[in-house]
């Protein structure tokens, strides 16, 4: 059950990221939970540190587009923890720009 576990939410960051490439509100709504919690220790000002639901985390990133291209997240590499399937680290690069 651990491999299938970890396989499946492996998938789903996959998924999560390439809807964030194409900034494709249906699928990241449909990806993300209702209840979770984004949290941004390095917002410059003015910006929230924490989103807590997906309505605010989707109401952020919908306003994002109107001063960032798409984010071109690349280089993903997934991590996970043997005791634990179901946590996954994610790392990416990005060339997103600001201020378009």
């Amino acid at each position: 059950m651990g491999d299938e576990l970890r396989d499946s939410n492996m998938k789903v960051v996959r998924d999560y990221v390439d809807a964030m490439n194409a900034w494709d509100f249906d699928a990241l709504e449909a990806l993300t939970d209702v209840n979770v919690v984004c949290e941004l220790p390095y917002a410059p000002d003015g910006f929230p540190e924490q989103l807590d639901g997906r309505d605010a985390l989707l109401e952020f990133q919908r306003g994002a587009t109107a001063f960032l291209e798409a984010p071109n997240l690349y280089d993903l590499r997934l991590e996970t923890y043997h005791s634990d399937p179901g946590e996954i680290v994610a790392e990416y690069r990005s060339d997103t720009v600001v201020g378009r």
